[in-house]
């Protein structure tokens, strides 16, 4: 309890003598001053160390009579940024001094929720990931993202069956709208991601080759509400031209889709972003993805179980848990499950199994070793899927 006081004492006494610009660079400011004698900052020190690189009204958390910090005050104003600093750093507190000040200078932790502009547009650009809808995440770590596939397979539906296979998507996504910082973490912003992606497993002589080509033009719409549990909704509009790598199917539809990123049921879960699995070591990763889509086949193909002319309304969604087991996330488990199931039109019902592991072979996890094994109908083109993988994930 005396380290805080002494801290107490000296952060008041720096704030109300001096401008905090005048006294002091912010870039040199160190989270180590801040530390304990262990060299970690608990949740208390962490939101002193915010507080004093992004220097808010004082008078909502020093106690005037006294110049005290009301140490739960500052912690509730400071929510958001908190929970930026776990997402950036992948835990829980207690952080080390080191862990911290890597997360960059004033704007690094508090960017993500108080100036959406500058921190949407900086991360416009070329991406390689394994889907369209992972190119419109804002990832507050992208070393949690996951990368096109390029891999020699065993095809289960055809005996010798060995192929090569390919999935992946390639974008460049630009901020089209943005909103200044409206206060209390609310924001708002625009993403548009013309992009390319394929899905290719191809074998000579097998009746169930995959081969999708599609172009898309996804627009997402992202939402910062502002709270002490800080949260995103991604809302996404895709319109897609899906064919196969001949030009000879042609299936033209939209889809729409909602995700929410943030703290549920208190602050026991977390949805979107890898966090920590407390007293375990390991981390999880947990997706819920509502989407709805109509599409309409004007050409059939050998790529597709589609006739020309159909047309469907669907509604399904993806749910996906990855669990890594460490927060440098060298090896990751994952599995996912996707369904759309038809309300109207003539189409069947599909489903999409996958489970995986990835192992980085580099610190900047730029390339894995995959393994994965899929079983079900592809989603867009409802043909048969049963195949093993193994193979090399690669992103940007």
């Amino acid at each position: 309890m005396k380290y805080r006081l002494i801290l107490n004492a000296f952060i008041v006494t720096v704030l109300l003598a001096f401008p905090v610009q005048k006294a002091f660079s912010v870039e040199q400011i160190s989270a180590e001053k801040f530390a304990r004698n262990d060299g970690y900052l608990h949740e208390y020190e962490a939101a002193l160390y915010l507080f004093f690189k992004n220097d808010p009204n004082l008078g909502q958390v020093i106690d005037p009579k006294t110049t005290v910090f009301f140490e739960k005050k500052l912690i509730l104003i400071m929510g958001d940024q908190l929970v930026d600093l776990k997402q950036l750093t992948g835990h829980d507190s207690p952080w080390t001094w080191q862990e911290i000040d890597k997360c960059g200078p004033k704007s690094a932790v508090s960017s993500a929720k108080t100036d959406q502009k500058n921190s949407a547009s900086k991360d416009d650009g070329i991406y390689l990931r394994d889907n369209v809808s992972n190119l419109n995440l804002l990832d507050p770590n992208p070393k949690i993202a996951k990368g096109a596939t390029f891999s020699f397979s065993q095809n289960r539906l055809k005996n010798n069956g060995n192929t090569w296979n390919s999935a992946g998507a390639l974008g460049y996504r630009m901020t089209v709208l943005s909103s200044p910082s409206l206060g209390g973490g609310k924001s708002y912003w625009m993403w548009m991601t013309p992009a390319v992606s394929w899905n290719v497993s191809t074998t000579a002589g097998s009746s169930n080759n995959v081969e999708e080509l599609e172009y898309n033009l996804p627009a997402t719409f992202v939402i910062s509400p502002g709270s002490t549990k800080s949260a995103l909704w991604y809302l996404t509009a895709r319109p897609f031209y899906l064919t196969d790598f001949s030009f000879a199917d042609e299936i033209y539809g939209a889809e729409a889709s909602a995700e929410f990123t943030g703290y549920v049921l208190g602050s026991s879960l977390y949805l979107g972003s890898f966090m920590d699995i407390p007293n375990t070591g390991l981390q999880y990763q947990l997706r819920i993805v509502p989407k709805f889509d109509y599409s309409v086949t004007k050409k059939g193909g050998i790529h597709t179980t589609r006739e020309p002319g159909d047309d469907w309304f669907r509604a399904g969604g993806l749910t996906s848990l990855d669990i890594s087991f460490s927060k440098d996330l060298p090896f990751v488990l994952g599995v996912s499950y996707e369904y759309k199931g038809v309300i109207s039109g003539n189409g069947s019902n599909v489903h999409l199994f996958t489970t995986s592991g990835t192992w980085w072979l580099e610190n900047n996890k730029n390339l894995a070793l995959k393994f994965n094994y899929s079983k079900g109908q592809s989603i867009e083109t409802a043909q048969k899927v049963d195949l093993i993988t193994l193979g090399l994930e690669l992103k940007n």
